[in-house]
């Protein structure tokens, strides 16, 4: 199904141009919202999205993949509109409450129609050049929002209209016939969602992608600017800096070739290693260079980490995908969700402890990481055939 694969990539690109992305928190602080208010109106949106995960999982696997991936497109978009609005505490709460339910909905349909287009021999490197779209449409909205100054709400507007592009877009999916809309049984569901709690490898790779993206998200979109600033940074120079962090985010597109090389486990324990190393200096050193480098690393790990956890999450799952990932997304936002209340609380009162919190947990992370089951048996014989 290249078609597919062609219009994943393409939506890929058009969600990541975020024109407001380099200065997220300066809008929202601008707007009156601190930084412990910030990360309360995520918990809550993470809280959202896990509530309506299964039920999602569930309805994808009656309606089809692309019937959902419609119905929560237009729901992203709706985020969009509400967020270039927002100039409360309550609209930017309501902003995130229907972003909650959007991304419940496309949270492992959206993987599941990119792993299904490109077949399982070619899922790591499909996965890392969906990301590498998406960083690519990051790119160019920073690039246009350094020419904006200080107009964010021009910047918002932007970003909405690319949604709005994106959603009509995803109506030329074709439906696959393995994702044909079905009818479940309660019996159905109820034996897929035990399947998936007794499915070890799936939950822990789930626990740890959850954790994983949230913590490098604090470290590289919400705490990080205050932190730039406070090392002495402009807000252009912020801006600036942004841009080569969105830049970083398409190291994806290299995973593949170091899990060859190196095999998955050594690739992401490399990984989450020199993540730790980062984070520690960025909580112990406040110098504008040791701050920007280790923000452009760890950046950089993640996009390389996110076509790993997607690879090994998808080859462990088999039969009703949609649903499988629905529980897997969900063990992931419920991991979420303290990682952002304990990180507000910490940085209201030393932005330094929640950093070094921070490094805690990505050291958790890297023993979650070695001791998460692994069928490999050679990371160079069970790539090198890629072809994309």
């Amino acid at each position: 199904m290249k078609h597919n694969l062609n219009v994943m990539l393409a939506v890929s690109f058009l969600q990541g141009m975020v024109f407001y992305a380099s200065v997220a928190t300066l809008y929202r602080l601008h707007a009156g919202i601190t930084l412990s208010q910030i990360t309360l109106i995520e918990s809550v949106s993470f809280v959202v999205t896990l509530a309506f995960e299964l039920p999602w999982g569930i309805a994808a696997e009656r309606i089809g993949y692309r019937r959902t991936m419609i119905l929560c497109s237009f729901l992203y978009f709706l985020s969009k509109i509400i967020f270039w609005q927002a100039a409360s505490f309550g609209l930017f709460l309501l902003e995130r409450i229907v972003l909650g339910v959007a991304l419940a909905g496309l949270s492992g349909v959206d993987s599941s129609i990119v792993y299904l287009s490109a077949g399982q021999e070619q899922s790591e490197k499909a996965f890392g050049i969906w990301g590498a779209c998406g960083t690519a449409g990051m790119l160019a909205a920073s690039g246009v929002s350094l020419l904006l100054g200080e107009q964010y709400r021009l910047m918002a507007l932007l970003t909405a209209g690319a949604y709005g592009l994106a959603a009509l877009l995803v109506c030329t999916l074709k439906e696959m016939p393995q994702t044909e809309g079905r009818a479940l049984s309660m019996r159905q569901t109820a034996q897929i969602f035990r399947q998936a709690a007794g499915n070890r490898k799936l939950l822990a790779a789930a626990l740890l992608a959850g954790l994983h993206a949230e913590v490098i998200r604090l470290l590289t979109v919400v705490f990080n600017q205050p932190v730039l600033l406070a090392a002495g940074l402009s807000v252009n120079l912020v801006k600036m800096l942004y841009i080569a962090v969105a830049a970083a985010g398409a190291g994806g597109v290299l995973t593949w070739r170091l899990s060859r090389f190196m095999g998955r486990r050594r690739t992401g324990t490399f990984i989450l290693g020199a993540e730790v190393f980062c984070c520690v200096i960025l909580g112990l050193v406040s110098r504008p260079v040791p701050a920007a480098l280790s923000i452009l690393a760890l950046a950089l790990g993640e996009s390389l980490m996110i076509p790993l956890l997607s690879a090994v999450q998808h080859e462990s799952i088999h039969g009703e995908r949609a649903a499988m990932m629905s529980a897997a997304a969900a063990v992931a936002e419920l991991s979420a969700v303290p990682a952002d209340l304990v990180s507000g609380i910490l940085a209201e009162r030393s932005l330094q402890t929640s950093l070094l919190a921070a490094a805690a947990v990505l050291l958790f992370l890297l023993a979650v990481w070695r001791f998460l089951p692994s069928e490999e048996k050679s990371g160079r014989s069970r790539i090198s055939s890629v072809q994309m």
